[in-house]
C-alpha cells in the first residue's frame, strides 16, 4: 500500500504534466492567432498594392494598343511587362490564401498532439486498456525493461487511434472520462476539424464528406454553400475557430483531472483559476468567460471550497464586464448573498456594481487590517478602473500615508 506522501506526489505529478500540457497548447493557440491577426492585414495591404499596380499596368496597356503606330510605343516590352505584374500580384494573393489555409490546419494538428499526450497520460494511469495489444516476439527480444515495453503499447495504441477520425478519438477518450455534454461546443469543433481537411485535400473546396459532417452535427447550411464552393478563412472565423479549439483543450484537460483524481480538486481548481486570470490580464476576456464559466457551473462536490466557487463567479462577472455585457455581470452576482463574504470578495462585488462608495469604505477596512496589498491593487483585473479614481487613491494615501503606485514594494 501507497504512503500518503506517495500517493500526494502521483497526484502532484499527475497534474502537473496535463497543467503544462494544457497550457503550452493555450499558448501555442494564442500564438497562432496572433501570428494570423498581424500577417494577414499585411499581406492583404500587399494585395491591395499589387491590383492597383495590375490596374495601373493594364491602363498603360491599353493606351498603347490605341496608340499602337506610334513610333514611341514599344509594345511588345509593355504586354511583358504587364504580364509579369499580373502574374505576381496572383502569386501574391494565392500566398496570403494558402498562409490563412495553412493557419487552420497548424490549429488542429496542435490539438492533435495535445489530445495524443491526455490520451498517453491516461493509458499510464489505466494500463488494463492495454491488455489485448499484442507485439512480435522479434520485437519483444529487443527491450530492455518493462517500461520500454509499456511505452512500446502505447505508442502504437496512439498511432493507431490518429489514423482514425475525431468522432473515434473522442470515444476513445469517453471511455476513460465519460461523455463530454457539449454538444454546441462538438459541433462547431466538427466543423473545425473538417474545414482543415478541405484545407488539406481539396485546396479549401467543400467536399461532400465536408456537407455531410455539417448536416450530422446540426450546423445548418447556409444556401451558398454547395459542393465546391470555396471555403476561406478569414480573421473573423480564424479568431472563433481559436476560442473553440482553445475552449475544448481546457475542458478536456480539467475533465481529465476533476475524474481521475476524484478526491483531490485543489491543483485542478488552481489550475483554473491561475489559467482564467492570466487571461484576464492579457485582455483575452471572452476565453476567461468561458474559463470562469466552466468553474462557476462546477458541482459544488467537484471544487475545493465556497470561497473558490465565489472567486470563479466574480472573475466571470468581470469578464463579462470588461466585454461592456454589464447587464450579464450584475445577473451573475445577483442569485449570492454578498452579505456575509470576505470584504476581499465584497470588494470586488462593489467594484463591479459600480458602487463607489461602498468599494471605497471596504478598501479603508482591507488596508487597515493589512490583507490587501498595493501589489494586489495592481495586478488584480477587477481593480483596472478602480484604481485611477480620486476615491480609491485619497483612501490609499490617508491609510497608508504615501501615494498609490509611489512604492518600490510594486
Amino acid at each position: 500500500m501507497k504512503s500518503p506522501v506517495e500517493t500526494s506526489t502521483k497526484y502532484a505529478s499527475s497534474f502537473a504534466y496535463i497543467n503544462n500540457v494544457l497550457r503550452s497548447v493555450l499558448g501555442d493557440i494564442e500564438s497562432l492567432r496572433e501570428t494570423f491577426e498581424l500577417v494577414v492585414p499585411l499581406l492583404e495591404k500587399q494585395d491591395d498594392e499589387r491590383r492597383k499596380e495590375v490596374r495601373e499596368a493594364q491602363l498603360t496597356l491599353d493606351r498603347a494598343l490605341t496608340n499602337a503606330k506610334d513610333s514611341g510605343v514599344n509594345l511588345p516590352q509593355i504586354i511583358d511587362s504587364t504580364k509579369v505584374i499580373r502574374g505576381h500580384e496572383l502569386r501574391l494573393r494565392r500566398a496570403r490564401l494558402l498562409f490563412q489555409g495553412n493557419s487552420i490546419v497548424s490549429l488542429v494538428s496542435r490539438f492533435d498532439q495535445f489530445l495524443a499526450a491526455i490520451i498517453r497520460f491516461l493509458l499510464r494511469l489505466h494500463p488494463e486498456r492495454l491488455d489485448n495489444l499484442s507485439i512480435p516476439y522479434s520485437d519483444l527480444s529487443q527491450m530492455s525493461s518493462v517500461e520500454e515495453l509499456r511505452s512500446r503499447f502505447i505508442r502504437n495504441e496512439v498511432e493507431d487511434l490518429f489514423r482514425k477520425a475525431h468522432d473515434d478519438q473522442f470515444k476513445y477518450l469517453e471511455g476513460f472520462i465519460g461523455p463530454v455534454n457539449e454538444e454546441e461546443l462538438w459541433s462547431a469543433f466538427v466543423e473545425i476539424a473538417e474545414r482543415r481537411n478541405l484545407h488539406v485535400h481539396t485546396g479549401g473546396r467543400a467536399s461532400r464528406q465536408y456537407l455531410d459532417a455539417r448536416k450530422r452535427v446540426g450546423i445548418e447550411k447556409p444556401e451558398w454553400l454547395k459542393e465546391g464552393s470555396y471555403l476561406p478563412v478569414d480573421m473573423r472565423y480564424f479568431n472563433k475557430a481559436c476560442l473553440t479549439v482553445s475552449e475544448m483543450a481546457f475542458k478536456i484537460a480539467q475533465t481529465v483531472m476533476r475524474k481521475s483524481f476524484p478526491k483531490n480538486f485543489d491543483s485542478a481548481d488552481k489550475s483554473l483559476l491561475g489559467i482564467g486570470l492570466d487571461f484576464l490580464q492579457r485582455g483575452q476576456h471572452q476565453l476567461a468567460e468561458i474559463i470562469f464559466d466552466y468553474g462557476a457551473q462546477l458541482n459544488q462536490k467537484w471544487t475545493t471550497n465556497d470561497g473558490l466557487r465565489k472567486t470563479f463567479l466574480i472573475n466571470k462577472a468581470l469578464a463579462c464586464k470588461l466585454q461592456g455585457k454589464n447587464g450579464e455581470c450584475l445577473s451573475i452576482l445577483k442569485p449570492v448573498d454578498w452579505s456575509s463574504a470576505h470584504p476581499r470578495y465584497l470588494i470586488a462585488v462593489h467594484i463591479l456594481r459600480d458602487e463607489l462608495k461602498l468599494a471605497t469604505s471596504t478598501l479603508k477596512i482591507l488596508l487597515k487590517s493589512n490583507e490587501l496589498t498595493e501589489r494586489q491593487i495592481f495586478e488584480w483585473a477587477v481593480f483596472t478602473n478602480f484604481r485611477e479614481s480620486e476615491e480609491c487613491r485619497s483612501t490609499f494615501k490617508e491609510v497608508l500615508g504615501r501615494e498609490l503606485g509611489l512604492s518600490p514594494s510594486i
